[in-house]
C-alpha cells in the first residue's frame, strides 16, 4: 500500500489506448496468483503509466479446477480456443499432438507457439476479470495427456464415436459430490484414432461422453464442453 509502480509495454499501451484511461483515474491490478491491487494512475506518458496502489485483495476461483486437453487444430483454430477456454474458466491448457493431428510442429515453432498462446491467455485473462491466470503448456505428445491426466477426479472424453452416455447424464452423477479437479479431451479434426480410442478407455476413472447426434468442429466442441461442465458442476450460477 502507497507503493508506485511503473506500467510498461503492453500494459501501457492497454491503458492509455484501449481502456483511455487518464490520470487520476482508478485502476484494477492482479498478480495472475489471487491477489488483486486497487489502484490510482498518477500519470501517463507514452511509455509507461505510473500508479499508486491503494490496497491488496486476496481471491479465490470457486469451482473444480479444470484442465483441458486439446488436439492440435489446422491454422490459428488454437489461438480462438485458448481465448475462449480462459474466458470460461479453464486453468490449464495442454495442447498435444494426436495421431491424426494436421499440424507438425518443430521444436523451436512448438515454443514460439505456446509463448503466442500464453500471451493469448493473459489477454483474455485480463479481459474476463479472472484473478489467476491459467497457464499453457508447450505442445506435447499423447503420452504427455495421459500422464498429465492421472491427478483429476474426473477424466472425460468427448468423443464423437461415443453413443451411449450423454454429457448431461455423466455430469449429473456428480452433483452430490462435485470433483477437485476435472480433466477435459478433445481430440482433432479427424478424431482420436482407434488405437488412442482403447489406450484412453484403458485409463482408471475416464468417462468417454457425447456431445450429443452433430458432429462438431474442434473449436466449437472444446467451448461446448467446457460450457456444459461449467453450467452443471462450476462456477456459473
Amino acid at each position: 500500500q502507497g507503493e508506485r509502480r511503473e506500467l510498461a509495454g503492453d500494459d501501457a499501451h492497454y491503458i492509455r489506448s484501449v481502456l483511455r484511461l487518464k490520470a487520476g483515474d482508478p485502476l484494477l491490478l492482479f498478480d495472475g496468483a489471487g491477489l488483486e491491487f486497487a489502484a490510482r494512475i498518477e500519470r501517463i506518458d507514452p511509455k509507461k503509466a505510473v500508479v499508486e496502489v491503494l490496497n491488496r485483495t486476496a481471491r479465490t476461483e470457486a469451482g473444480p479446477r479444470i484442465s483441458l486437453a486439446q488436439a492440435l487444430p489446422k491454422g490459428v483454430t488454437m489461438d480462438a480456443i485458448v481465448r475462449k477456454a480462459v474466458e470460461v474458466g479453464v486453468s490449464h491448457i495442454l495442447p498435444f499432438v494426436s495421431l491424426r493431428s494436421v499440424p507438425r510442429l518443430s521444436p523451436s515453432a512448438a515454443a514460439a507457439k505456446a509463448d503466442r498462446w500464453r500471451k493469448i491467455a493473459l489477454e483474455a485473462a485480463r479481459q474476463s476479470g479472472r484473478i489467476f491466470l491459467p497457464s499453457v503448456e508447450q505442445p506435447g505428445s499423447f503420452q504427455d495427456v495421459l500422464d498429465a491426466s492421472a491427478p483429476a477426479d474426473l477424466k472425460l472424453i468427448f468423443w464423437e464415436e461415443e453413443s451411449r452416455s450423454g454429457a448431461r447424464e455423466v455430469l449429473s452423477l456428480w452433483r452430490a459430490k462435485p470433483p477437485s479437479a476435472c480433466f477435459v479431451l478433445i481430440g482433432p479434426e479427424g478424431g482420436f484414432a482407434p488405437e488412442e480410442g482403447e489406450r484412453l478407455r484403458a485409463l482408471p476413472f475416464v468417462t468417454a461422453v457425447s456431445l450429443g447426434p452433430r458432429i462438431l468442429r474442434a473449436d466449437t466442441a472444446a467451448i461446448a464442453a467446457l460450457t456444459l461442465w461449467q453450467a452443471a458442476l462450476g462456477d456459473w450460477c
